[in-house]
């Protein structure tokens, strides 16, 4: 598939919505900027591991909000997250450094857990309680590495 039909399909998209008044239901619907941002790597002619299979199901995907004409339930976008935007997302977090809001999950159970391996020490008390240490840290850190990943362009999300 050229990647042209891609670009043409994303400006399709993107003229709709500026067409419509309220628009950021129908955004999160359609986890628009994830397809955004997925879409550009895939379009992008530097880019030379662009799988056939990912392109063709973004388009599928694109064909398929355009047949609905954007009208997802909950259940639909998330079926649609996961059969379309999901499978392009785990390949961007391997291949392209990609991040998503369970890299920041992860990091703050890993917090939690660390610092409840570290309450059995008296030195992580403050006042009688524990000083949730890794918690605190890991979760800022996962904050800020999701904000730089949505400034570059690297992030997908659920209703992003």
């Amino acid at each position: 598939m050229d990647e042209q039909i891609l670009i043409a399909q994303k400006n399709k998209l993107i003229n709709l919505l500026n067409k419509l008044d309220n628009t950021n239901s129908i955004k999160k619907s359609i986890h628009f900027y994830s397809l955004l941002n997925i879409t550009d790597i895939l379009t992008d002619k530097k880019n030379k591991k662009r799988p056939e299979e990912l392109r063709h199901q973004i388009y599928e995907y694109y064909e398929l909000i355009f047949n609905k004409n954007l009208e997802f339930n909950k259940f639909d976008s998330i079926e649609n997250y996961t059969k379309f935007i999901f499978p392009s997302g785990k390949y961007m977090i391997s291949n392209y450094g990609f991040k998503s809001t369970h890299s920041l999950y992860n990091r703050t159970i890993l917090g939690i857990i660390s610092d409840l391996i570290l309450v059995g020490w008296n030195n992580f008390w403050l006042f009688g309680y524990p000083i949730p240490i890794f918690t605190f840290t890991l979760t800022v850190l996962g904050f800020y590495r999701r904000y730089q990943a949505k400034k570059k362009k690297k992030y997908f999300a659920g209703n992003y």
